[in-house]
C-alpha cells in the first residue's frame, strides 16, 4: 500500500515470517536503484524529497542471511505518486 503527501510516499508491506529484513529500490531513470536496506521488523518505509504530482514506481523484496549467502523473495512492486 502506498500513501502520499505533497514530496513524499509511504510504503507498507507485511511482514515475512522469515525474513530478516527488506530492500526497497526506486526506478530511476530506467533502472532501479537501492534506495534502503531496513532490517529487522521494518513494515514501512518513507521516502521524502519528491516532485509534487509526480509517480514513482518501487520495488520491494524480503532477504534472508544463511550463514555468508543472502536469499532473496520474489519483488513486490507499488506505484505511488505525490500529492
Amino acid at each position: 500500500m502506498a500513501i502520499s503527501a505533497p514530496t513524499a510516499v509511504r510504503l507498507n508491506w507485511n511482514k515475512a515470517a522469515d525474513a530478516d529484513g527488506f530492500d526497497i529500490y526506486m526506478l530511476t531513470d530506467g533502472k532501479w536503484i537501492r534506495q534502503e536496506r531496513l532490517t529487522g521488523s521494518s513494515v514501512a518505509y518513507a521516502k521524502t524529497g519528491l516532485a509534487s504530482g509526480t509517480g514513482y514506481k518501487f520495488a520491494i523484496r524480503a532477504y534472508k542471511v544463511i550463514g555468508t549467502t543472502t536469499v532473496y523473495s520474489n519483488y513486490a512492486y507499488a506505484d505511488a505518486a505525490t500529492k
